[in-house]
């Protein structure tokens, strides 16, 4: 297990943002959504099929939307997924 998360290269947002700043880009952080979609089980991606099932019980509990919240305050992302473009002048 060691071996495989010292292979890892770790992506936060604030990184990518300054990145795409730096270079003029306008962007859309979608990691929120593909989140929401996890959760409302609307999801393409079949890793994502397991994992809503394991969490529709925090849906039925009504928790979804605080757990979502919570995990956009703390920019906590499975994966980042942003939409971008180059700005026109």
């Amino acid at each position: 297990m060691a071996v495989f998360l010292n292979h890892l290269q770790f992506v936060y947002p604030t990184d990518l943002e300054g990145i795409f700043n730096q270079y003029l880009f306008e962007y859309g952080n979608r990691s929120i959504d593909k989140i929401d979609s996890v959760f409302r089980q609307t999801s393409d991606i079949k890793q994502y099929k397991k994992l809503a099932k394991q969490l529709s019980m925090t849906r039925m509990l009504g928790l979804d939307l605080l757990v979502i919240e919570l995990l956009r305050t703390a920019r906590l992302y499975p994966s980042v997924l942003y939409a971008i473009r180059k700005r026109v002048s």
